[in-house]
């Protein structure tokens, strides 16, 4: 009873045949994922979506030294800069680090679609027919990979590339296409096309084969796709160091720097792997913008002296740094009214301390700034505490030595002392990375070698592990005297997990 074939496209070269996999989003918005050698395209109603002609054309979007034909907005310690790798921003955490153009067309009224190359995310894009504003595509944070966006100017429009994070992006490119298919090049080739797992979950479909970083494919209408990488920043850790003299001390608590091992163990392969490092004590930092801003939470305990909690400020401001508590809990939060020590900067950088007399109670503080007690400036404010620990993580970026590499902090480090109480992501290009993937309960399971795990519910890319119920699971396999290894996960009444013994 299947309707006969029809032609509908013809391939994009010879020996590229193909593979085809639905994006569903809802009745009326229903596409074909069409996959060849390192390409992938788009169909909708029968024909491959295409990008127009359009006589328009970003100036220098290849960031040559000194950023010509770009304005850099960059405010603060945050900076832009161009090079041989593209554009780079250094943000300082509250601050925009970014440029803008003018861009001129002589195609009104006629769809534009811009190519966009992020080496590494996120960089925050926005496109406005004014300065700073963003009618024409809505600011967002894109993530590393390639972006294929669509929108219809009516005369000559504003790119703005731009991030706030206190930590290094870079942007490769970004052009204005012409006319032909809407094509994203991917890491697979013709062979590795038929071993891909997919799983869809409204506008992104996930995609893992075991063999590269996990994939999203990411829709944000008919004409504008992009295939980035996911983002684990909180986990999976999986090997755990055991040697009390085996240490690894980062550079920095917060931003960019460098690991360093006191005995050979990073490889090149590192690169885009997670490290997890305990320190002793807590530390928190916020640079604060605008009201109503606070760094995270510490935790004290203890009795007496063992109490003091040491703050910071810098930089140059008007308003009122003020110290709250919230007691037993992070929630209930108030002013601290009494105590020995400082607890109110009204406009004074410099260094506090402070000692409340609640022996054996656990409470929580942070330092900030209230509603309608800020007037400008961006303090930097810091906490911290001696006691408790803390569990940074970092990204590997670049490698060096098996001693040293290059790192970005996504969780701030306590310390910058070595620590023996590291632990390695569980996915890496040294290690592997998951095969199967399924979601399931809330949850995206990733199945890898015998072990399973199970995302933080509802979030989908969140590894953080932990005792509540939303928190990741992770669990392993045990089927008789072999492990078995996950290469697909599907999810039924149960989640099933299809394994090959070895």
């Amino acid at each position: 009873f299947r309707p006969g074939s029809g032609f509908k496209s013809t391939g994009p070269s010879a020996g590229k045949g193909g593979r085809t996999e639905p994006f569903f989003f809802s009745v009326s918005q229903k596409y074909l994922i069409w996959m060849s050698a390192n390409e992938m395209r788009f169909t909708e109603n029968g024909g491959v979506i295409v990008t127009l002609a359009a006589s328009s054309s970003i100036a220098n979007g290849i960031f040559a030294v000194g950023l010509p034909s770009w304005t850099n907005i960059s405010a603060g310690a945050s900076t832009a800069t161009g090079g041989a790798t593209g554009l780079v921003l250094d943000g300082d955490g509250a601050n925009v680090a970014g440029v803008r153009q003018q861009v001129a067309t002589a195609s009104p009224g006629v769809r534009h679609s811009i190519k966009l190359e992020i080496a590494h995310g996120p960089v925050n894009l926005r496109i406005g027919s004014t300065s700073g504003d963003d009618d024409l595509f809505a600011a967002e944070d894109l993530r590393t990979g390639t972006h294929v966006l669509s929108f219809t100017p009516a005369g000559s429009y504003w790119v703005e590339l731009t991030s706030t994070l206190d930590r290094r992006v870079t942007a490769t490119s970004i052009t204005v296409l012409g006319a032909g298919d809407l094509v994203l090049p991917t890491a697979w080739d013709a062979d590795d096309i038929w071993r891909l797992r997919l799983e869809p979950s409204l506008n992104v479909m996930y995609v893992a084969d075991g063999a590269h970083v996990k994939r999203r494919i990411e829709r944000r209408g008919a004409a504008s796709w992009s295939l980035t990488y996911a983002d684990e920043q909180d986990g999976p850790v999986g090997r755990i160091n055991t040697d009390d003299t085996f240490t690894i001390t980062p550079s920095v608590r917060a931003g960019n720097g460098t690991l360093t091992a006191n005995r050979s163990l990073f490889k090149a392969a590192h690169v885009g792997a997670l490290f997890e490092l305990t320190h002793s004590g807590q530390f928190e930092s916020r640079t604060v913008t605008g009201a109503d801003q606070w760094s995270s939470p510490i935790q004290v305990t203890g009795v007496s002296t063992g109490r003091t909690v040491y703050w910071t400020v810098t930089g140059a401001y008007t308003g009122t740094v003020r110290l709250q508590r919230s007691v037993g809990n992070e929630t209930s939060w108030e002013d601290v009214v009494s105590g020995t020590g400082t607890y109110t900067s009204v406009d004074t950088p410099g260094s506090f301390t402070y000692r409340d007399a609640e022996d054996n109670v656990l409470i929580f503080y942070r330092v900030g700034i209230k509603t309608a007690e800020y007037t400008s400036g961006t303090p930097l404010v810091t906490i911290n505490f001696p006691f408790g620990t803390t569990i940074g993580m970092a990204r590997v970026t670049a490698f060096t030595s098996a001693l040293l590499v290059d790192m970005e902090v996504l969780a701030d480090f306590a310390a910058t002392t070595a620590t023996a109480e590291w632990a390695e992501g569980a996915w890496s290009d040294l290690r592997g990375h998951p095969k199967g993937i399924g979601i399931f309960n809330g949850r995206l399971w990733n199945g890898f070698a015998d072990k399973i795990w199970g995302s933080g519910s509802d979030l989908y890319e969140s590894q953080a592990a932990g005792d509540d119920d939303g928190d990741a699971i992770k669990r392993s396999l045990a089927v008789g005297a072999a492990a078995p290894e996950i290469v697909w996960l599907l999810a039924l009444s149960r989640l099933i997990a299809g394994t090959t013994l070895s």
